[in-house]
């Protein structure tokens, strides 16, 4: 192991107050997210057999930054 490596071991429980941007953060993007995919939902267009088409690369790559420029900048300041 080199000298700037340390394995720590971490108690049960702890990760959110280890994490902050795990419980609170990721909560907030995932809402604002899933509310994206929500209403896209509603309109998706349908395959022969009856399942949805799923959603592009391009279209979930703008959910992700529709998301976080929701995500209050004063909140991940703050984490």
């Amino acid at each position: 192991m080199t000298d700037f490596l340390r394995w720590e071991i971490m108690a049960g429980g702890i990760t959110p107050k280890a994490q902050p941007p795990d419980v609170l953060i990721n909560k907030i993007f995932k809402g604002y997210f899933r509310d994206l995919f929500e209403l896209w939902s509603l309109n998706v267009p349908l395959k022969d057999d009856g399942n949805p088409l799923p959603p592009s690369c391009r279209l979930l790559a703008g959910w992700v930054v529709q998301a976080w420029e929701k995500v209050p900048t004063e909140l991940v300041k703050k984490s």
